[in-house]
């Protein structure tokens, strides 16, 4: 029987051939990271050439072979930072250019502001990274397999001062194209992107759309078909940045008042061996929003060099309240090896957390951090422990509520632990009781009874 073999993804050397075509571009420059995955060999065009970002100040051990392997075949004389490559191509202009960045800002965001200059008018620059699928792609340290970094947070600065001239092709990682036609490069770039807000609006963000349409928006060689927007139906919303980090929610150009922004914290999962203390190189940070929307935490458990004896969960590093849902382990095939029954009295070392259930059957476990330290230990069995390697994930599922609803909570919380404590109390002096009428009752046997 005969198998068919399936056509791998469009990729973005298939884009940029695909503009090359139907615009009768002549002049092509790649600017990528000098280890990175080329395509100039197979991008068609009459006039090539290609140049390489230095990346001095990411070298590592982890990248180290990489770029002596690349070396040996590369003209070490075309690895440019940006003012050279504008000094190299003084005066020469390009019909479009690839950047593959190194993910990193503000780099990425000079090279942004910089590279159009080198296009002839109505260029085009393909920058690759555009649209990370997963949150844990975009952490600002290199990694290894699918990593994008910040590339998504420069694009979309860039295009919520150019709206009109910057798409992305939800291909390949995301394909941005910007359309050098009366292009803003002046813009101040002291901006942040929340990454959960982008997921949610990623259209909006960065101008999203399919492969195929693309192929249809291209057809005709129609540029201004191509970059065609709808009108905004949602703000762009970035974080104004401060010395200190991200201090307040901006808007982009024309567009009505900014939300408010709900506020943020870290979840943090730690692991130890056995007589070892919690330490933050064995732990797992992921971000939480109290917004009141359901959020998954994906905790990656690296670098293990002894069995786990004991885990333990911060959801939060702050005062806040939170609906827990679930509580997953799985293994490095994401094959579930634990989870929790839902009873809050299997956790151990409960601190600075008041732990609410709702009644059945709708039960869930309300979690209110006293403090900004709250945490316990979700004590999966020790068979598991024992099983845990690398590469697993522990999967929290949970709904941080908004803080206006903390106060109210508070008192709830307050409320119940002080019925609590009253119930407590009527119990031990109905105990009391019980035990003096015995004592009585067993007196007045004792003397006999007429």
């Amino acid at each position: 029987m005969e198998t068919t073999a399936r056509p791998a993804p469009p990729n973005k050397g298939d884009i940029i051939n695909r503009l090359i075509r139907q615009f009768g571009l002549k002049r092509y420059l790649e600017y990528n990271k000098f280890d990175g995955a080329t395509y100039y060999d197979d991008i068609v065009c009459e006039h090539k050439e290609v140049a390489y970002l230095p990346e001095r100040s990411l070298l590592d051990a982890d990248n180290l072979q990489r770029l002596l392997e690349a070396a040996k075949d590369a003209a070490l004389d075309a690895i440019l930072p940006l003012d050279k490559l504008l000094e190299r191509h003084r005066g020469n202009r390009f019909d479009i250019i690839f950047f593959d960045p190194v993910h990193v800002r503000p780099e990425v965001d000079q090279a942004l502001q910089v590279l159009p200059r080198l296009l002839n008018p109505g260029g085009f620059l393909v920058v690759h990274d555009c649209n990370p699928g997963h949150f844990s792609q975009t952490t600002l340290q290199r990694k290894p397999q699918s990593w994008v970094g910040e590339t998504y947070k420069a694009f979309t600065v860039l295009r919520a001062h150019n709206r009109e001239r910057a798409i992305t092709v939800d291909e390949d990682f995301g394909v941005g194209l910007v359309w050098n036609v009366d292009l803003d490069l002046d813009y101040s770039t002291d901006f942040d992107v929340d990454y959960f807000a982008f997921a949610e609006r990623r259209q909006e963000y960065i101008g999203l759309l399919g492969y195929d349409e693309f192929l249809d928006r291209t057809a005709d060689g129609d540029a201004a078909r191509l970059f065609a927007q709808a009108p905004a139906r949602e703000t762009v919303q970035l974080l104004a940045l401060a010395p200190d980090g991200p201090v307040a929610r901006s808007q982009s150009p024309g567009a009505p008042p900014a939300a408010v922004v709900s506020r943020r914290a870290q979840g943090q999962l730690f692991w130890r061996g056995a007589g070892a203390a919690f330490a933050e190189r064995s732990s797992c940070e992921w971000p939480i929003s109290f917004d009141g929307k359901r959020q998954h935490l994906r905790f990656l458990i690296t670098d293990l060099d002894a069995p786990v004896a004991q885990l333990r969960l911060d959801f939060a590093d702050s005062l806040g309240a939170a609906w827990l849902d679930s509580l997953v382990l799985k293994d490095s095939q994401a094959q579930e090896q634990w989870r929790w029954d839902g009873r809050p009295g299997s956790f151990k070392d409960v601190a600075n957390l008041v732990l609410l259930e709702t009644p059945a059957p709708a039960r869930q476990l309300f979690l209110l951090a006293t403090s900004a330290d709250p945490h316990f230990d979700p004590a999966p069995p020790a068979e598991v422990l024992e099983r845990l390697r690398s590469g697993w994930a522990f999967e929290v599922e949970l709904v941080p509520l908004p803080d206006f609803m903390l106060g109210l909570l508070s008192e709830l919380a307050a409320g119940r632990a002080a019925a609590g404590a009253l119930q407590r109390r009527e119990a031990a002096l109905l105990a009391r009781l019980e035990a003096l009428e015995r004592r009585v009752g067993d007196g007045v046997g004792g003397r006999g009874e007429p």
